[in-house]
């Protein structure tokens, strides 16, 4: 396949050459000619051009790689260079990965004393760790509605993001958990969902049936 191309685009070349010397009135003309005849036999659509009208294919065989836009983005034995990263990539089925890194931001967040610390949709969904001072007094910290954890990140049944929350209180001020609409909030057996003092705490917010969302709060401490 690859010769044939290579066959084709040679005498496309050839072609361009020898109408050089036609008049300036038909050179245009034939130029067009020959190119929509090249597209014609090559196949073409709205998306891209197709092989001889073919669209699917066992393997496109490349030495030099594949490139968009000038970037390679993979290369010639098949290693991916350049990933998009600045859009939402979502994959069905299962995935199988050696390792994973993951990507975040963080926020630091704070309240006045004895007032609540809302938590938005975007400060979970877009932060992998944040933290907060109560700021003279212990104070509450309501978790986002599920209506917005579900439009914001976790829009499938199934779906789930979880971040990571210190308590960077100066004495002895305490966060605690509270669900908001159509949260239901889960603890660990024996355990709470206060968190202390330089404490920190992981929760995990999965969407359970389009409408109800979990928040699983796992309060942890500093390592001995």
């Amino acid at each position: 396949m690859r010769n044939k191309v290579l066959t084709i685009a040679l005498i496309f070349a050839i072609s361009m050459s020898i109408v050089s010397g036609v008049s300036a009135n038909s050179d245009n003309d034939i130029r067009q000619y020959i190119v929509d005849k090249l597209f014609e036999f090559l196949g073409s659509d709205a998306n891209g051009i197709s092989f001889g009208g073919a669209t699917n294919y066992d393997y496109v065989d490349t030495d030099n790689g594949y490139y968009v836009d000038g970037t390679q983005v993979i290369d010639g034995s098949g290693n991916v260079d350049a990933p998009v990263t600045t859009t939402t990539i979502t994959a069905s089925g299962e995935s199988s990965l050696s390792r994973t890194h993951f990507g975040g931001a963080t926020a630091t967040l704070s309240t006045t004393s004895a007032t609540t610390l809302q938590l938005t949709a975007a400060n979970v969904c877009d932060n992998s760790y944040f933290a907060s001072d109560p700021n003279g007094a212990s104070s509450s910290m309501n978790t986002p509605t599920a209506a917005a954890m579900i439009a914001d990140c976790i829009p499938g049944v199934g779906d789930y993001t979880f971040v990571h929350f210190e308590n960077t209180a100066n004495g002895a001020e305490n966060y605690t958990v509270v669900a908001s609409t159509t949260i239901d909030l889960i603890e660990p057996s024996g355990g709470d969902v206060v968190i202390a003092q330089n404490e920190d705490a992981t929760i995990q917010f999965i969407n359970v049936d389009g409408s109800i969302v979990k928040a699983i709060v796992t309060s942890l401490q500093a390592g001995d």
